[in-house]
This record gives C-alpha cells, structure tokens and sequence, in this order.
C-alpha cells in the first residue's frame, strides 16, 4: 500500500476513548451482529449512537459531548444474561412468541440505554446496565 496522508498530525492525537459519564442515554440501534461468546454462548453483538447532545466534563476537565458517541452492548440468546435480553426487547416494543424475536426490529429502534462503569484491563469502561423505552 502507498503512503497515506491523515488530516492532522498524529502527535497530536488522543488514543481511546473517554467512558460516558454514567447515566440514561437515548440510543438509536443498529442491525446487530451475531456472535459467539469466548464461552460459546450465542449472542446479540449490539452498537447504538448517542442521539442527545449532554455536555459533560471528561477526566482531564475537557468539555465533551455525548451526541454522536458510540454504545455496544450483547444480548444474550442463550444462559445466563436472557433477561437482559428480554428487558431490552420489552424497552424497544419488540414483540417475541416463546422463544423467537425477529432482530430485524432492532436496526432504527430507539432506546434509553443505562450506561455505568466497571473496571476492565485496568481501565474504567463503560457497562450497559439495562434498558428502558424511549
């Protein structure tokens, strides 16, 4: 591959991503993916953008906007985790008959995201805690 230029000088540039201030989030979904967990289990492989424009003060004490960021969560289709599962579908208004939803509801859904923190590899991230309607 040839060389490429950037628009900015990459010294200058941040790596990662500052976690979102915790808090309710309203998330329009994106068609999900599915995939197996490092467990085997199947899931839901979910991303979701940040529709409402909440400033907020990061960790360095930059102001920052939550609009526009991206959330991924997984929904669970098997074991433990199905009543995350479920309370994410009963918040989207998608309906489901015993066992079987169709997950092409998801893509354009809007929900309201519970976003906590968790520690991770050492660093604070994000954690979906749940779920509500618009």
């Amino acid at each position: 591959m040839p060389m490429v230029t950037v628009s900015e000088n990459l010294d200058n540039v941040k790596t990662g991503f500052d976690p979102l201030p915790v808090g309710e989030y309203l998330v329009k979904c994106e068609m999900p993916e599915e995939v197996k967990s490092k467990k085997g289990s199947r899931m839901l492989n979910c991303k979701g953008t940040v529709l409402e424009p909440i400033i907020a003060t990061n960790e360095a004490g930059e102001e920052v906007t939550t609009e526009g960021r991206v959330m991924f969560w997984n929904l669970m289709l098997e074991g433990d985790g199905l009543g995350i599962t479920k309370g994410f579908l009963e918040a989207a208004g998608i309906t489901w008959e015993g066992n079987t939803f169709n997950t092409d509801l998801i893509a354009g859904v809007m929900v309201r995201v519970k976003n906590t923190h968790r520690l991770y590899d050492g660093r604070i991230r994000d954690n979906v805690a749940g779920f509500n309607p618009q």
